[in-house]
């Protein structure tokens, strides 16, 4: 993709209410297709909390890989921390399988701080299915909430 190019942006999904391990309600919605959604914000910029859904209906192991797909930048999402994930590489992150599919699992991370704005996109692998997540990380510091 072409530096300054439209980034082409996965549509929100509206996701199914619940909980997840660690009790939190989640956002009702996310970037992305069953099972993996990026949430947390309806606007990207370096350092903002992200958050990654996975879906009680998907059981099985995880890997997340991300870069920028106009540019050099690389994984645009950090951990805060997560004992139930572990970095895979350079640009990934991968999840074990839970110890209970009832409940949606919850990664808790952010913007990459001091990452480019551009245009990004993450991967996520499992058994049975690969899916692709695009959105713009915007310029500057986020708005005041």
């Amino acid at each position: 993709m072409a530096p300054g190019a439209e980034c082409p942006v996965t549509p929100t999904q509206t996701v199914e209410s619940g909980s997840t391990s660690k009790q939190d309600e989640i956002p009702t919605y996310g970037y992305g297709t069953w099972p993996v959604f990026l949430s947390g914000q309806d606007r990207w910029f370096a350092g903002e909390a992200a958050l990654l859904l996975i879906s009680p209906e998907y059981d099985g192991p995880l890997i997340v890989r991300g870069h920028q797909l106009d540019g050099s930048g690389g994984m645009p999402l950090q951990s805060t921390s997560d004992a139930h994930s572990s970095p895979v590489g350079a640009h990934g992150v991968e999840f074990s399988p839970p110890h209970s599919a009832t409940r949606w699992r919850e990664w808790d991370g952010q913007i990459t701080p001091g990452i480019a704005p551009g245009c990004y996109g993450l991967q996520a692998d499992g058994f049975t299915f690969t899916t692709l997540i695009v959105f713009a990380i915007q310029p500057g510091p986020p708005p005041p909430s």
